[in-house]
């Protein structure tokens, strides 16, 4: 320290002498040494006291005042801190010791909540917080110690060993200033922390916490923070790296950049240098103005040493100057005076008004939910409470007397609402508030266990003898537990069971998973599959539910607590302005000059007049005008409403648009629903109802409804669980009373009528005011009522086709991709037809919010809502008050609706809004539908059409307009005239329901072709033509709407969508959320099931949301998944590099289970295609329209579909063509109801692009150009281009130039423009292909259709029925008349068509022109009469083949006559029921056969039936479902062959349960919803709803429990059951006398569409068939290479066993892939991926690879070899299986263990085949799971000889219990093999992993010689003595620690070195000269026809000169002189 005084003058940078003298005084109370003053003198003004705190000084400056060297410095902390101060505290904590509870941790919150510490700074706290535990145990206890609190760490990315790791910094914020913090991060090498603290008017204060290492070193290299930074920076390519001068550079440029945005610094830290002019944080003050404070504020005092083993003042506070007069206090601590550490504390209390520029505003108390109803015993425990303390009021009988009331009592019903809700309170605080682990039969043991010796121990210490009664607990719970004989031992056993116990706790859902894993499997043993599924369903979802709680954590961004500041308008008044100057605030969306509110009643203020206008933007509109208000209240009750339903109002007032939309709100049914809420509605409701959804701010959350539906935890079968039950029946029934007391009274409970507003922000960061979305919460039974009644509506409304189908949102079944969808099928049809179109995008703006609620009730009971319902809705929202909810809390202030202010909308949040802005805008766009212009679509032959107005979803809503029909298609500028029109048009509809059209954000695309020379079409690219201009009804102004070009993308329902191009805006979007997906997965702590967790649950789910609608080639969908799949990969525990055949494949076929995005996209594109085609929708119309223009567009005889695999080189459009693409690559087909194919005309008629694809004669682009001729034509089969005679091709065609007397076409045509002549040559010569000369090779023959039905009108026709010939002439036709058999002579000319008897023929003009000359030849086709059938067989035999195979045996008791009579016979009894039919079905193993029985009500058997089920997939349902169907069918043909319409009640019964109740959902509905279509099996019960809806009869649906004659006599069953065992015993039979399986599914009537895969039809596990057949073969072609099997060897593997046995080990998912592809981590493929490790067996010493480990001649792996063995003979040991199956596996497997060679002469020739295959696919891949079918096939073949029934003991479980063997074994094997590798227990385990560190160590050290020069020095000293002693002295953390530190710095240095080394070497090729390149023909420029891209511009390099070649010796090139000779 030098002995002059300096001072550093910042404004002349310069050193000057002198010392400014103006102290601050110590408190002489704090330290007596310090002389006392009455006054403290002001500070010294800023700029002149800068400087001072830069002099040096010793630490005793004034011998006058003594500071003691553990003394407080400065100013002593006060407790309790002054409320208008802010605390900021910071101290070097010299470590954290973080164990299991993080007990140092929390203590330290302690502390800091006890010196009401706001800001805690820390440095050096020594932990990885990089780990996601650390973090997590950090985070835990410092949220159980603050309600508010952010906490933000840094450390170096290097990985610590364990939870230790040097260095590091730390922020915790706590309290009400985490409100302030908007930004918080930390520095990559972990030396300083930051959080960014917002003021009043923007003003941002970024806080600091630091830490700059030593200078250097205790030694060269170590893991300190001082070697991780080296480390880190040097693999940055810095040489020899000065980890303080990074330091310096860094922080200062961090700082810089602050300081350049205008922010304050406060920067805290253990800078490891004193103050002084050598000091670079000096520097950084100096160079920022920042003030050393603590001096500052006590510059005569001498400076204290702050480390205890120093001797200056290395921590201390940088701030800037402008903080400085807002310090009301600050100093360091003594040393361990609040916190033990070895640095001093210092504290630093800042004024907060003068920091932040205002108060710090309160944060409200964080609302915990008091308890949840997951835990049963909650939910038993609340059920018991509430109904006991209603039940002490007397409430239930309150509440009947409320019922018998019948003029009701609303006085009396809000005092049952008031008793209700303090019920529900105090239920809820009885009730326990932690939550408990899963339960697991292994947890509750070890509880029981603990309980137990608890139990014990209390009766040694009480002298109680309690062995008996605790012997009892323990055979009550079956525990394995003797009894401790002393105190002593009990404590000690306590001790290890609760240390036990916890353990499990932590592990408790790995517990329950594990044994539901073996109940699962057992249940598969036993046959019992509905248990195994249910069981692995359960799994799944408690599995996701945990994994998904972390993976939100991960994924969640930074929650600050909701909003402290908004920023207004600079226009909008001064807060707290009287309400009535607010009417014409200015639009926030204008403005451009903004302020920052921050106080808390400014805010609050703000917000309600936002809110309070934001819901009156309606008012003005026409319907909140007085003329409407006066006539149509909220609740629609006045007498003009019920005028307005019944469709008689009608004032002359009226404008046509209103007008028109009150004629829509006519009602059919008004008053069609009840108004009653159901106890079911109840329950179902509440019991699906998310309980973390936000409700009631009355408090009563949903956790109150939801305990009362769901599982408690008392057994129904015993009398304690009837009571609870009653109990909980009694509470639901009491709130269902009081909602219907509502409904019936039309009265709304005032805790209804209040609601809280959230705000919520719709960009993180963004606090503009109107960049706030409003969301009301509602009291939770309310918000129910709404939903329940309003879902209700819909579904009535659905059921009777009342709704617009243009409006997806809010409607069941359709989702936002629909919309989506339908926009590409637009597009399609447009690339197919070449028709004009143009798409206009609009959004309404906050549709919610503006709904005026006397429409919306208006139009509620249009659609037949109640009105008492409307009331108590209508009532609500007029009477409601709206409070604002902040981060303050809930405010006292509200707005309600008034005369001034009037308030509509009914808001985000409300149960209702969904189905009333779906309701309104149906009516809405009915109204432009009819007003409106719209577009048309239509199929070519006009058969199929469908006419869209307006289409949207919610507020995204779409018009469209076309003229489809021309021929000549519009010009561009014509048809944005009309879309002019709707737009306007829908906007003038939307301001007139209070709504209003964003016109800013609305666009067009318009599509328009043009055609190339050639005849290619080109969408026109680029915007041209005028702009449309919409009038702004709010503003009374003309808008513009742009028009956006035809490759620029829209952003619609979360998709880029543009008509023309590629895509790329939305591929670039896909690939950037992909890879910021697989950043955040690398990056975070997620262990393996969290991965995958997170990559099918969310990545899949949030990239694949698109892919549907997409057409991306699978090149670019890889590129877009490639890095995110490597991030998700290496976390899901395998090799980043895997081969991505396997990484692709299938789990259950030992893949990876990854998903490739092109696989997502053509599963998710042949969904859609199936889903819409089965359902007769809008969507499902256009899509089959697009399909019929795709298909003549083609003009093949094929279905582009049915056949994917031929080429189509003009194919048009792109979502179609990307489909078949992927069918083509899955070898898959859809065969569907209509094909679309134009009919030929003429017998030998062909198509013509037939002739052309297999003439093989042209070009890709010739094919092209011939089609674009043929288009022109308008032809498709031959006919259409030849003349009448069907002989000759009408020349003109020929040429192209069709005249008046060429056929034309009556078809809507394709708009396609006349090719050039090089087109018509190419045209010419293909029809020369054949023809000669213009004569067919083969002539036409007659006519198939009459000439009214052909698709071409054509010159001439005769007609067969008057013998006359008429002739086209000039658009009429000339009537001519026979004169003989040949000459025609005219008479008139008339409007004629042709007609059913007349046909096309051939005519012409005789020589003198006075006749037409024809040759009559062809006659009319007539039609086939179907012949009578005189019997009811005869019938049933005529029908279609699917129809047949249901009455496959059909027995009738009685003929079909007599069966009527007998069941109308039931008309005369005193029966409702007139005939029972019971169907049921059977699976064998595929084989499914069904049978079914009917009979009257007295058990007199009419028919029975028995046939085959057809299905790829065996399953009881499908085979129950085809005997329902038969059934069915029979009931349809029987009345129509009887010709009758019988209006039987029919009881359908069947034991599955499943199928009764999906028939019951779907009969309602006349069509099925698109999702539900994928449901399995759906052909069968579609069928069977359709059969049902077409009979006249009134069917019973009912399910029978099956097999009950398993435990009672026949003779002793109910009817129904007797009938169930009759139908089972007929499929039972049919299944014995035919079983087959049948995979190939005959097509049925309303299956519109089937997907074929490979030879078989899908009809369940749709997806999953996709996803395999895109992957499981090129999976399965891999293992073939790779194995060198052939093919038939491939296929002789037993894949079902396989698959069956892989989902036995799905807790081993990733080791069974890894062992199945060889993949495991031996030490020969660990050596591969690093060579530092060994690759020789360390038991044996041999190269270890999989192979080895089991053929290993160690000792223990031969035992392990003997036991295998053995346990195969103990699982085979049965007299039910094959004895030789055994043995040959075992001499198998121990010939291969062995290398023995087997011997197969020794078993029978039957048994030669399976040795034969199983040698071919290898011994060795039995561990692989590979088994050969043979293995299977012969343990069913000996069960059948010996006939013996089982279940178990099948050839399937006799492989599958082989396969689960072996692989149990195996993995017993690798888990002692990794066991003596790594240890079995922590001791052996560090020693292991210490011996590994130590070899990795001295191989890492070999390649000291092999590192750049600068890094020689990163080893452990010079000699191999000093690697040994530090390898002896340190543990395995230590040396890992090192090795993360070091050894990627010194693999990188070797890496730099190789490259140096081999830097400007040349290959050997280099010093020959190549030959010089020969002359090749010049290409013509346009050699490639049609161009699409353009050409590559190559800079063109200068050619070497040509140079002849000389021989030369080697020696030559390298100058070495040959040698001489002597």
């Amino acid at each position: 320290m030098p002995s002059c005084q300096v001072v550093y003058d910042v404004t002349q940078a310069t050193y000057t002498a002198g010392i400014p003298h103006d102290p601050f005084r110590i408190d002489p109370a704090q330290n007596p040494h310090v002389p006392t003053s009455n006054t403290i003198p002001s500070p010294v003004p800023i700029l002149n006291t800068i400087a001072s705190f830069f002099r040096p000084r010793p630490i005793l400056r004034n011998e006058n005042v003594l500071i003691k060297s553990n003394d407080v410095y400065g100013d002593a902390m006060s407790i309790p801190i002054d409320p208008a101060n802010t605390r900021l505290y910071f101290i070097n904590i010299n470590g954290i010791n973080l164990d299991k509870q993080a007990v140092q941790f929390r203590d330290l919150c302690t502390k800091m909540k006890k010196a009401e510490i706001h800001i805690m700074a820390i440095a050096e706290h020594n932990l990885d917080t990089e780990k996601f535990a650390v973090r997590q145990l950090l985070e835990k206890n410092a949220q159980r110690t603050f309600p508010h609190h952010v906490l933000q760490t840094s450390t170096s990315s290097i990985p610590a060993d364990k939870f230790y790791k040097p260095g590091g910094t730390m922020l915790l914020a706590q309290g009400d200033v985490v409100g302030r913090i908007k930004e918080r991060g930390g520095d990559s090498l972990g030396r300083w922390s930051w959080l960014k603290m917002i003021g009043r008017n923007k003003r941002l204060i970024t806080v600091i916490s630091a830490y700059q290492v030593c200078k250097r070193p205790t030694y060269a290299t170590g893991t300190t923070a001082y070697h991780q930074q080296e480390s880190l920076l040097r693999q940055k390519g810095i040489k020899k790296p000065k980890p303080r001068q990074y330091f310096y550079r860094d922080l200062n440029e961090y700082i810089r950049i602050c300081k350049s945005r205008k922010e304050l610094i406060i920067l805290v830290g253990d800078f490891n240098e004193p103050m002084n002019e050598r000091s670079s944080m000096a520097r950084i003050a100096a160079s920022h103005q920042l003030v050393d404070l603590l001096f500052q504020r006590n510059p005569d005092t001498p400076e204290p040493h702050t480390y205890a083993r120093g001797s200056t003042r290395i921590d201390y506070a940088l701030v800037s100057p402008e903080l400085t007069e807002a310090v009301t206090a600050s100093g360091y601590e003594p040393y361990h005076q609040r916190i033990k550490s070895d640095h001093r504390g210092f504290y630093i209390d800042f004024n907060t008004s003068m920091l932040f520029g205002n108060e710090t505003p309160s944060l409200a108390p964080i609302a915990l939910r008091d308890f949840t109803s997951k835990n049963p015993a909650n939910n038993t425990l609340y059920i018991r409470a509430k109904y006991k303390h209603l039940k002490e009021q007397q409430f239930f009988r309150h509440l009947a007397d409320l019922q018998s009331t019948p003029a009701g009592d609303n006085a009396k019903a809000e005092r049952l609402d008031g008793m209700l809700q303090q019920a529900s309170e105090h239920a809820g605080k009885q009730l326990k508030r932690f939550p408990t682990p899963w339960w697991s039969l292994k947890l509750s043991k070890a509880r029981a266990t603990t309980e137990i010796l608890q139990s014990l121990l209390s009766g040694y210490r009480n002298f109680l003898d309690l062995r008996e009664a605790l012997i009892t607990r323990i055979l009550e719970y079956e525990l394995d537990l003797i009894l401790p004989t002393t105190r002593q031992e009990c404590e000690t056993r306590l001790l290890q069971a609760q240390a036990s116990l916890k353990e499990m706790e932590k592990k408790s859902l790995e517990l329950r998973h594990a044994e539901m894993e073996a109940k699962a499997n057992e249940a598969h043993d036993t046959g019992n599959t509905n248990t195994k599924k249910n069981l692995d369903k359960m799994r799944a979802i408690e599995a996701k539910v945990a994994m998904y709680r972390k993976v939100k954590a991960i994924r969640g961004k930074f929650n600050k607590n909701g909003f402290t500041s908004i920023e207004v308008p600079a226009s909008w008044p001064e807060a707290h302005t009287a309400v009535e100057h607010l009417h014409n605030l200015p639009d926030p969306k204008e403005a451009t000059a903004w302020k920052t509110v921050d106080l808390p009643d400014e805010i609050v203020y703000y917000l309600l007049t936002r809110n309070r206008l934001h819901f009156g933007q309606a008012d003005g509109t026409p319907f909140t005008t007085p003329r409407f208000t006066r006539d149509i209240d909220w609740a629609a009750s006045t007498d003009s409403s019920e005028l307005i339903l019944q469709g008689d109002y009608s004032p002359t007032e009226l404008t046509d648009l209103q007008a028109l939309l009150l004629q829509h709100c006519k009602s059919p049914a008004i008053d069609a629903l009840n108004a009653t809420i159901t106890e079911a509605d109840f329950t179902s409701k509440f019991k699906s109802w998310n309980e973390r959804t936000s409700t009631s701010p009355s408090g009563l959350h949903l956790g109150h409804y939801k305990a009362m539906v769901s599982r408690h935890d008392v057994d129904l079968n015993t009398d304690e669980g009837q009571e609870l039950e009653s109990q909980r029946l009694e509470l639901i029934r009491a709130h269902t009373s009081m909602l219907n007391y509502s409904l019936q009274h039309s009265y709304s409970y005032k805790r209804w009528r209040n609601v809280v507003n959230v705000m919520i922000a719709k960009e993180p960061g963004n606090s503009k005011i109107h960049r706030l979305r409003v969301i009301h919460i509602y009291e939770a039974d309310y918000n129910f009522l709404l939903q329940a009644k309003w879902r209700e509506l819909i579904k009535h409304a659905e059921s009777k086709k009342t709704l617009h189908p243009g409006q997806y949102g809010g409607r069941s079944g359709r989702d936002a991709k629909i919309l989506v969808f339908l926009e590409e099928l637009k597009t399609e049809i447009c690339y197919a037809s070449r028709k004009s179109l143009i798409n206009f995008d609009n959004d309404a703006a906050s549709c919610y919010d503006r709904i005026i609620p006397a429409l919306a009730s208006l139009i509620g009971r249009k659609f037949g809502m109640h009105r008492n319902v409307i009331f108590v809705h209508a009532t609500t929202l007029e009477e409601t008050k709206y409070k604002l909810k902040t981060s303050m809390g809930v405010s006292d202030e509200f707005y309600a609706n008034c005369q001034a202010f009037p308030i509509y909308g009914t808001g985000q949040g409300s149960g209702n809004s969904p189905a009333i802005w779906c309701i309104v805008s149906s009516v809405l766009f009915a109204c432009h539908e009819e007003k409106g212009h719209g577009a048309y679509f239509c199929t070519p032959d006009k058969q199929m059409s469908v006419s869209l107005s307006m289409v949207g979803f919610v507020d995204d809503s779409t018009g469209q307009v076309n003229e489809f029909e021309l021929d000549s298609q519009p010009t561009p500028e014509f048809l944005r005239q009309i879309m002019q029109q709707d737009a306007q048009l829908w906007s003038d509809l939307l301001w007139l329901s209070g709504g209003l059209l964003e016109l800013n954000k609305c666009s067009f695309h318009q599509l328009h072709f043009d055609f190339d020379s050639d005849g290619r079409p080109m969408m026109r690219a680029g915007t041209y033509g005028e702009p449309l201009q919409v009038h702004d009804a709010l503003t009374g102004t003309k808008v513009t709407i742009p028009a956006k070009s035809a490759f620029t993308p829209h952003k619609t329902l979360g998709h880029q969508k543009a008509p023309a191009g590629k895509n790329r805006t939305q591929l670039r979007v896909l690939k950037e959320k992909s890879d910021n997906y697989g950043r955040l997965v690398s990056t975070s702590s997620c262990d393996r099931n969290d991965s995958w967790f997170f990559y099918t649950g969310i990545y899949l789910l949030s990239i694949g949301y698109v892919l549907p609608n997409c057409f991306f080639e699978e090149k670019e969908l890889y590129q877009v998944q490639k890095s995110a799949l490597r991030a998700f990969l290496a976390k899901s525990g395998y090799n980043r590099n895997t081969n991505r055949l396997i990484v692709f494949a299938p789990i259950r076929f030992g893949g990876c289970g990854f998903t490739p995005l092109y696989g997502l996209q053509g599963e998710g594109q042949i969904i859609q295609f199936i889903t819409h085609w089965r359902t007769r929708t809008t969507v499902g119309d256009l899509l089959r329209v697009a399909v019929a223009w795709v298909q003549l567009h083609l003009g093949t005889s094929w279905f582009f579909l049915a056949d994917s695999i031929t080429p189509l080189p003009h194919f048009p459009g792109r979502w179609l063509k990307s489909l078949r693409q992927f069918l083509a690559r899955i070898h898959g087909s859809f065969e569907v109801d209509s094909y679309f194919l134009p009919p030929i005309q003429r017998t030998k008629d062909v198509y013509i692009m037939d002739l052309v694809l297999h003439s093989n004669c042209y070009s890709e682009n010739e094919i092209r150009v011939i089609n674009y001729c043929r288009m022109y034509l308008q032809s498709v089969t031959m006919s259409d281009i030849c003349l009448a005679d069907g002989v000759t091709i009408d020349p003109a065609f020929l040429l192209g130039l069709p005249t008046d007397m060429s056929s034309t076409s009556r078809w809507v045509n394709i708009n396609q423009a006349r090719p050039d002549e090089p087109s018509w040559k190419l045209w010419r010569h293909a029809c020369s292909q054949w023809s000669l000369q213009g004569k067919l090779h083969f002539p036409l023959g007659k006519w198939i259709q009459p000439g009214d039905k052909l698709r071409r009108q054509w010159p001439v026709y005769y007609d067969h029925s008057t013998g006359e010939l008429y002739v086209r002439q000039t658009g009429k036709y000339l009537r001519c008349v026979p004169t003989d058999s040949i000459r025609f002579h005219p008479v008139s000319t008339m409007n004629w068509k042709p007609t059913a008897t007349s046909t096309p023929v051939h005519a012409r003009l005789s020589i003198h022109g006075d006749a037409w000359i024809a040759v009559i030849a062809s006659t009319p086709v007539v039609p086939l009469r179907s012949p009578v059938q005189a019997t009811f067989a005869e019938f049933l035999a005529t029908l279609e083949f699917w129809e047949t195979e249901l009455f496959s045996d059909l027995t009738m008791m009685v003929d079909c006559y007599e069966f009527i009579r007998m069941v109308e016979t039931q008309r005369h009894r005193n029966t409702d029921i007139k005939l029972l039919t019971m169907s049921d079905g059977s699976d064998d193993a595929g084989a499914m056969t069904f049978g079914w029985i009917i009979s009257l009500p007295d058990g007199t058997r009419l028919a029975k039936c028995s046939g085959p089920v057809y299905g790829p997939f065996g399953t009881s349902f499908r085979a129950e479902g085809y005997g329902f169907l038969s059934v069915t069918r029979f009931l349809f043909r029987l009345s129509e062959f009887c010709g009758i319409t019988p209006e039987w009640r029919v009881k359908l019964m069947t034991d599955n349960l499943g199928l009764i109740t999906r028939l019951e959902k779907s009969l309602p509905f006349s069509d099925p919803f698109p999702n539900l279509t994928l449901q399995p099996d759906w052909d069968v019960t579609n069928e069977i709803i359709k059969t049902l809806q077409s009979i006249q009869i009134d069917p019973i649906l009912e399910h029978v429990k099956g097999h009950q004659d398993d435990h009672t006599l026949y003779e002793d069953l109910e009817l129904e059951a007797q009938l169930n065992v009759d139908a089972d015993e007929e499929a039972g039979n049919y299944q014995t006398m035919y079983p087959a399986q049948r995979p190939i599914i005959p097509r049925l009537p309303h299956n519109r569409v089937q997907l074929h895969l490979s030879g078989k039809v899908i009809s369940s596990k749709l997806k999953r068939s996709i996803r395999e057949a895109f992957t499981v073969r090129p999976y399965k072609d891999y293992l073939q290479k790779r194995y060198k099997w052939d093919t038939n060897c491939i296929e002789t593997i037993d894949w079902k066993s396989y698959t069956q046995a892989i989902s036995r080990f799905r807790s081993r998912r990733i080791q069974i892939t890894k062992l199945c592809n060889d993949l495991l981590p031996t030490a020969r493929w660990a050596n591969r991926y690093d060579s530092l490790t060994t690759e020789h067996c360390l038991q044996c010493g041999e190269l270890e690879d999989r192979d080895h480990i089991i053929c290993c001649r160690h000792i223990s792996r031969t035992k392990w070899r003997a036991t295998l063995l053995t346990t195969l003979r103990r699982v085979h040991d049965s007299p039910e299986n094959n004895p030789y199956l055994l043995d040959i596996l075992i001499d198998g497997l121990h010939s291969w263990m062995t290398s023995i060679p087997f011997l197969s002469s020794r078993y029978p020739r039957r048994y030669q085949k399976l040795i034969q295959e199983q040698q071919s696919i290898g011994w060795r891949h039995i561990f692989n799971g590979h088994l050969s079918c043979q293995w299977r096939i012969l343990q069913d073949s000996y069960i059948r000889q010996r006939k013996i029934r089982t279940r178990t003991q099948t050839g399937a479980n006799w492989s599958l219990r082989t396969q689960t063997t072996i692989w149990t074994a195996f993995f017993s094997l690798w888990t002692a093999r990794n066991e003596t590798i790594h240890g079995h227990d922590l001791k052996t385990q560090n020693q292991s992993r210490h011996r590994r560190l130590r070899a990795e160590m001295e191989l890492l050290h070999t390649k000291r010689d092999s590192v750049l020069a600068v890094d020689s020095d990163a080893f452990i000293g010079d000699t191999p003595e000093a690697l040994e002693t530090f390898l002896t002295v340190s543990t395995a953390t230590h040396i890992q620690n090192w090795m993360n530190t070091w050894r990627p710095l010194i693999l990188s240095s070797v890496k730099s070195a190789t490259d140096l080394s081999i830097r400007g070497v040349r290959t050997l090729s280099t010093y020959f000269i190549p030959d010089p390149t020969p002359n090749r023909a010049p290409r013509h420029p346009n050699s490639r026809a049609h161009r699409t891209t353009r050409p590559r511009h190559r800079r063109q390099q200068q050619a070497l000169p040509q140079q002849p070649f000389q021989t030369r010796s080697l020696r030559s090139f390298f100058g070495i002189n040959p040698p001489t000779t002597s």
